[in-house]
């Protein structure tokens, strides 16, 4: 984390013409994240093509939520002193996990597992389905912040990058699907923000954020011959300290 704080505060301070390098800040977070339901698509050899629908996210935010909490760090340009544009290239770590509890509907051709389509608790077909080693997040995004009122800022921003989900899934009664447990290029993602930083001097501020984060993750399985398609759709809030140069 930290190298990624140094090299990206290097390279935002040269998007612009030295004239223009006026303000660069470092930042650094903790927080929370949820994802709403969604649908688990799972394609494969011999037509296989079925779909868990609806199934519940558990987002991991905490230290004693199974290993590291949710985080992040970012380094914004501003384009000029007291401007009111920027961009900010930001690292997301989110952590999610299926509720096993829950009761899904399952649809399509499971293949050669034989599973019949119908409702079920979830750990009946999954021993494990979770991104909990990191639903990260690379972005870059364009921000607007607002006239000071006093010493708060109120900013927005909106931007899009690269997911990088750790896949990990073994079946249960589906047990055709392979054993996975690594990380993967998800494809896109897209997001929006809205904070308020709090200046308290010259050189530092705090900062308090709300972000939604869209991911259609799409990523193989451990064999490549499986593929889970999922919408991921992240509400995050965070806390975090900046250091203004």
């Amino acid at each position: 984390m930290r190298a990624f704080l140094i090299s990206a505060g290097a390279g935002l301070s040269l998007v612009a013409p030295p004239a223009m390098a006026s303000e660069v800040q470092l930042g650094f977070h903790l927080g929370w994240n949820k994802s709403l339901s969604s649908d688990v698509r799972f394609t494969g050899p011999g037509g296989t093509d079925f779909t868990a629908a609806g199934v519940p996210w558990r987002g991991l935010s905490l230290p004693g939520d199974d290993g590291a909490p949710y985080y992040g760090g970012r380094a914004t340009y501003w384009f000029g002193d007291g401007a009111s544009w920027g961009l900010m290239l930001d690292y997301t770590h989110a952590k999610v996990r299926a509720e096993a509890s829950a009761a899904v509907s399952l649809s399509g051709d499971t293949g050669a597992s034989g599973v019949a389509s119908g409702d079920y608790r979830l750990s009946d077909l999954f021993e494990r389905l979770e991104f909990t080693d990191g639903i990260n997040f690379v972005t870059l995004s364009a921000l607007y912040r607002f006239a000071p009122a006093g010493k708060l800022q109120p900013y927005v921003g909106v931007g899009g990058g690269i997911s990088i989900p750790h896949v990990e899934v073994t079946g249960a009664a589906l047990s055709d699907l392979p054993a996975t447990y690594e990380y993967s290029n998800g494809g896109a993602t897209v997001q929006a923000l809205a904070g308020l930083d709090l200046r308290l001097s010259e050189h530092f501020s705090l900062y308090g954020e709300y972000r939604l984060n869209y991911s259609p993750v799409s990523a193989p399985l451990a064999d490549g011959a499986y593929e889970i398609d999922v919408d991921l759709v992240t509400n995050q809030v965070s806390f975090g300290v900046a250091l203004h140069f």
